[in-house]
């Protein structure tokens, strides 16, 4: 018994730090996705504003 349940506890574990992995890169992408294009947006809506 105390042997399953610590297995149970390790897959719950993995499977936790994998979904927090998957949401961080998700999150990481999404962002540069928005800067990318804010960057276009910005670029083509006004070329003459240099900062």
């Amino acid at each position: 018994d105390a042997e399953r349940s610590d297995g149970e506890q390790r897959d719950f574990f993995n499977l936790s730090f994998f979904r927090h992995h998957i949401e961080s890169l998700a999150e990481l992408m999404l962002s540069k996705f928005d800067f990318f294009q804010n960057f276009s947006e910005e670029k083509v809506l006004s070329p003459q504003n240099k900062r």
